[in-house]
């Protein structure tokens, strides 16, 4: 007897991973709601409409936000991307 390989709709149907991806998307929700009102709070969304697209320094500057550690590592993304497509 053959059996199919598990699908989306038997991966829908058991119950731990219907639960695992509400909470994923429930949570992934929320971040994006908290990230919303930083913005608001912070005037982020006020200095864009006003002065333009930005650059994240740019608009830093526009709203007085100064840093609060050392620059981010500008290579890190490149390297995870080669990473993740096995070119290392």
């Amino acid at each position: 007897m053959l059996l199919a390989p598990r699908g989306i709709v038997e991966a829908m149907t058991d119950p731990t991973e219907a639960l695992a991806e509400r909470l994923f998307r429930d949570a992934a929700g929320a971040l994006e709601l908290y990230t919303i009102y930083l913005g608001e709070r912070l005037g982020l969304y006020r200095a864009l409409h006003e002065g333009g697209p930005a650059t994240s320094g740019e608009l830093a500057a526009r709203v007085s936000l100064r840093p609060v550690g050392p620059p981010p590592d500008r290579e890190w993304p490149d390297r995870a991307g080669r990473h993740l497509a096995g070119q290392q």
